[in-house]
C-alpha cells in the first residue's frame, strides 16, 4: 500500500473551468475506485464539500498560507518535506521540493506554441514551472495526442516518460434534453428561440472577439442570437465588451458571465449550435460536453479539436478571416447538416469518461509504485 498525494485547492474553486474541473473529477474518481492506496488530499483554506470521501483510506489536510500565490510551490512543498508521500500526482501545479516520486499532468504548452496569447509574467511563470515539472517527473500524462506531440517538439528528452490519457466529462450531467425540456429551459431562462452558444473564459486565447465580429457580419441575414458564457480571462475581455457596446449589438450578443452546473447544462443542451473558436487548446472539454448533449458543434480547425471531435463537428479555418462567418451562415441555413452532426455527436462523446481517465491514472500510479 502506497501513500498518494494530490492538491485540491484549485478543484475547490467556486467558479471552476477546464483544468479545475479536471482536478475535481480526478480526485473524486481516484478516491472512489482506489481502495489499495492511502490518499492525502491537501487544500489551502477551503475544500469543496462534494469532494469529501467516506472511504477510510482518504485524509484531507488543510495547510494555511498567508499569500495568494505559490501555495503549491512552497507551502505544500514544506509539508511534503516534513511528511512525505510515496507518489505525488500533480494535475495543475507542482511542489518545488519534498517529492519522492512524481506524476505530472500536462494540459497544454500554449505558452510555447502561441506565446502572444499570454501576458508576459503569466507566460514566464508557466514556462518556468513546466520546465521544473517535466524535469522532476517520473511519469508524464498528456491529455491528448496533440499535447504529447508538443512535449516531443519542445522537450524531446522527456518523450519516453509520456503517456496519453484522454480527458473525460460528466456523463451524469451532460445528456440531451427532450423538445419539451428545451422549451421549458428557454422559458425558464428567457432564452431566444435559436442561438449559438460559447462556454469558456472570455479572452484572446479563446478567440472571442473574432467570434463576435464574425457573428455580427451575419446578423442581417437571420434572427439568431449569440450567447457568451464564462468568466473574464486574463487577457482580452474588455475589448470584447467595448466592441459589443461600440457597435450597439448587445440586443443580439449577450455576455452571461459564469454559469452554475445546472444552468450550464440547460443552456448547452438547448442551444441550436455550440461554437468553440479557440486559437489554442490542450483538449477542449466543452466540445465533448456539447456532443454528449446532441448539440451541433462548430469549432476551429485545430488538430487537437479534430482529434477530439472527429467527424462529429463542423470546422472553420483559423487562416481565413471569413471562414467562421461563412460557416455560421451555412449551419444556420442548413438544418439537414445540423441534424447530421446531431446523429454523429453522441457516438463520438461516448469515447470519453472520467472513470476511464481515472482508471488509466490509477494504472500509472501502480506501475510507478511497483517500480520503486
Amino acid at each position: 500500500m502506497a501513500t498518494i498525494g494530490l492538491e485540491a485547492t484549485r478543484a475547490s474553486k467556486q467558479q471552476k473551468t477546464g483544468t479545475e474541473w479536471y482536478a475535481w473529477h480526478i480526485i473524486k474518481q481516484l478516491t472512489s475506485i482506489d481502495r489499495n492506496n492511502q490518499y492525502r488530499i491537501y487544500f489551502k483554506d477551503h475544500l469543496d464539500p462534494d469532494l469529501l470521501s467516506v472511504n477510510n483510506n482518504v485524509k484531507f489536510i488543510s495547510l494555511p498560507w498567508v499569500g495568494k500565490k505559490l501555495w503549491t510551490n512552497l507551502r505544500l512543498s514544506w509539508e511534503l518535506l516534513l511528511r512525505p508521500v510515496d507518489v505525488f500526482l500533480s494535475v495543475n501545479s507542482v511542489p518545488f521540493f519534498g517529492l519522492r516520486k512524481l506524476i505530472v499532468v500536462i494540459h497544454d504548452l500554449g505558452f510555447y506554441r502561441e506565446p502572444q496569447l499570454y501576458q508576459p509574467l503569466e507566460r514566464w511563470f508557466h514556462k518556468f514551472e513546466h520546465r521544473i515539472m517535466l524535469a522532476k517527473a517520473d511519469r508524464i500524462i498528456a491529455v491528448s495526442e496533440n499535447t504529447k506531440k508538443d512535449i516531443g517538439y519542445y522537450f524531446p528528452q522527456y518523450l519516453p516518460k509520456v503517456t496519453v490519457i484522454l480527458n473525460g466529462f460528466d456523463h451524469t450531467v451532460f445528456q440531451p434534453l427532450s423538445s419539451e425540456q428545451i422549451e421549458l429551459a428557454k422559458k425558464r431562462f428567457g432564452l431566444p428561440v435559436n442561438y449559438l452558444l460559447y462556454i469558456g473564459r472570455i479572452e484572446t486565447k479563446k478567440n472571442i472577439l473574432y467570434l463576435v465580429k464574425s457573428f455580427s457580419q451575419t446578423m442581417a441575414e437571420h434572427d439568431w442570437h449569440l450567447l457568451l458564457a464564462g468568466r473574464p480571462g486574463n487577457y482580452g475581455y474588455q475589448e470584447v465588451v467595448d466592441y459589443i457596446c461600440l457597435h450597439k449589438i448587445d440586443n443580439r450578443i449577450h455576455l452571461l458571465g459564469y454559469l452554475d452546473n445546472e444552468k450550464y447544462h440547460q443552456l448547452l443542451a438547448a442551444a441550436s449550435i455550440f461554437v468553440f473558436p479557440t486559437k489554442f487548446e490542450g483538449f477542449g472539454i466543452p466540445v465533448i460536453e456539447a456532443l454528449s448533449c446532441g448539440v451541433p458543434v462548430l469549432c476551429s480547425d485545430l488538430p487537437v479539436l479534430q482529434e477530439v471531435a472527429g467527424t462529429a463537428a463542423e470546422y472553420f479555418s483559423l487562416k481565413d478571416e471569413n471562414s467562421l462567418a461563412n460557416k455560421i451562415n451555412f449551419l444556420i441555413n442548413h438544418e439537414e447538416k445540423r441534424e447530421q452532426l446531431r446523429q454523429l455527436s453522441r457516438g463520438q462523446a461516448s469515447k470519453y469518461s472520467w472513470h476511464q481517465c481515472a482508471q488509466a491514472m490509477q494504472e500509472q500510479i501502480r506501475l510507478l509504485v511497483d517500480k520503486s
